[in-house]
């Protein structure tokens, strides 16, 4: 049957296409811009980019640098969320543009090329992606940057995972958890991505049953920052759904899969790219599962 090669493919995907890129939390005075991260980290996306566009291309904002990077990049986030990558991309270039020429912007400038490298990672440009990644990681050691290190460290392990490479993906994701120890603010969305590589490392090693407890883990830290009904945790229900159809589970993994799909759905639309990943996944569980009674 062809069909289980088409499913490891597809937990490989699903980690890299979900993975949401990410903007440091602002903290220089403005008001609208901290009301539209904190939109994006509730999954309102339109609602930022509705704060975020006018601001981004107004001549008289009035902001810094290092204002203008972060507004740019926040905003490539979202469009990135929405599948608009041709304006994710515009905007992080513009970000990267404008911090660069700021030796204080530097831990904003290793986000906007860290959150690139997430986008060339969603368009399938993995050399890209990595090579970005990397550049990151340098400027955040340079900087001492526990926090950044970590969440750039974990995003090549997931690059890792593209290539099969379990090896690589254990040692990017020992260095992450060797920052995240350093770290001063490490948040739920990282916790979450090292518990869902974790999980996908216990898959690969067939281990269906650890990989349910690291994915219930990643949903939990997913659930209480983004809410239960975001598209993060729409991801660890993807995830998880793997690890139920590796151990047997058909019906908990199509429950999953289905609660996945509704989330995407709303929040995202019919036509997003996450929301046929699932309808499609779910369309290969079931024709598996028929095939096997």
């Amino acid at each position: 049957m062809r069909i289980k090669p088409v499913l490891a493919k597809a937990l490989i995907v699903i980690i890299a296409v979900m993975r949401s890129a990410h903007a440091a939390a602002p903290d220089n005075g403005n008001d609208s811009i901290r009301r539209a991260y904190v939109l994006q980290v509730q999954g309102d996306f339109a609602g930022a980019i509705a704060i975020l566009a006018p601001i981004a291309t107004s001549p008289s904002a009035g902001l810094s640098d290092q204002q203008k990077g972060m507004v740019w990049n926040l905003l490539g986030s979202a469009y990135q969320s929405t599948d608009n990558f041709a304006k994710a991309q515009y905007c992080y270039e513009k970000a990267i543009a404008i911090l660069r020429r700021d030796p204080p912007c530097q831990t904003e400038l290793a986000s906007a090329i860290d959150n690139l490298g997430s986008l060339e990672e969603s368009l399938g440009h993995f050399v890209d992606s990595e090579r970005l990644r990397k550049r990151a990681w340098r400027i955040y050691a340079t900087l001492d940057n526990h926090d950044g290190l970590a969440r750039v460290s974990a995003n090549l392990a997931v690059i890792a995972a593209q290539r099969d490479d379990r090896s690589a993906v254990r040692s990017y994701l020992a260095q992450t958890v060797q920052e995240s120890q350093l770290a001063r603010d490490l948040d739920d969305d990282q916790i979450a991505s090292m518990n869902d590589l974790q999980g996908w490392l216990a898959l690969k090693d067939g281990q269906p049953h650890s990989a349910l407890s690291f994915f219930d883990n990643a949903i939990a830290h997913w659930a209480r920052l983004h809410g239960s009904s975001s598209c993060q945790v729409a991801t660890g229900l993807v995830l998880r759904a793997q690890a139920y159809e590796k151990g047997g589970d058909f019906l908990d993994a199509l429950n999953d899969l289905q609660k996945a799909e509704n989330i995407f759905a709303t929040d995202l639309g019919e036509n997003s790219t996450l929301y046929w990943r699932a309808v499609l996944h779910q369309a290969i569980l079931l024709k598996r599962e028929g095939n096997e009674r």
